[in-house]
């Protein structure tokens, strides 16, 4: 049973079947339906809405060949400054055995326009792939912690058992490491000390 004649343009695929039927026939057959959504709806307006980006995020992706290390470099700082979640390059291999670069950012759907524009101006890509995709987001919040070093900023993360870790922020650990003339190493692990004790002392 389908309730449309055709695909919307984009859309999540909630649910897979495989059957068989009951018939026997001479060779295998097999049927297979997909339940899909389509994005834009409760998949993503839904859930973009919702703390730390919920479940939902579309992924935008593209190649290129022929962009110097330096443009690379400046069109990242531009990707975060536009709403960029999350954005890495991949060394690849395309035709012709040329070295290049994958660029991945992960976005919410209203960030996807911006995020293009930048890819566009900044890189010599000619296109870019989207891609919605389904997460799993634990529970974070940033707390204080008082160190040896002073007060720090901590992420506290929930996981599902509802087990507490505790992670020291950089920012704050290289802070503390340049003012008080120690490595980098050493503030971690005054930093670390502290959120362990912090969660040993929190409730569950």
């Amino acid at each position: 049973v389908r309730t449309k004649s055709a695909l919307p343009e984009r859309f999540v695929i909630k649910k897979v079947g495989i059957g068989a039927g009951k018939r026997s026939y001479e060779r295998p057959s097999l049927v297979r339906a997909m339940l899909i959504e389509e994005a834009g709806t409760s998949a993503s307006s839904a859930d973009v809405a919702t703390p730390h980006g919920g479940p939902f995020v579309w992924k935008l992706e593209t190649e290129v060949d022929d962009c110097s290390g330096e443009a690379l470099g400046y069109a990242m700082e531009r990707l975060f400054a536009v709403g960029a979640r999350e954005a890495h390059y991949v060394p690849v291999f395309m035709k012709k055995n040329r070295p290049a670069y994958q660029i991945q950012v992960l976005c919410a759907e209203e960030d996807i326009a911006a995020l293009e524009q930048v890819l566009f101006e900044e890189t010599t890509t000619i296109g870019v792939r989207r891609t919605p995709m389904q997460r799993t987001v634990l529970s974070r919040e940033i707390v204080p912690i008082e160190t040896a070093f002073g007060s720090m900023r901590a992420k506290r993360v929930a996981l599902p058992d509802g087990a507490v870790r505790l992670y020291p922020e950089y920012e704050d650990v290289a802070r503390a490491s340049r003012e008080h003339e120690v490595t980098y190493q050493e503030a971690y692990r005054v930093a670390l000390c502290a959120c362990e004790a912090a969660s040993s002392s929190s409730p569950s």
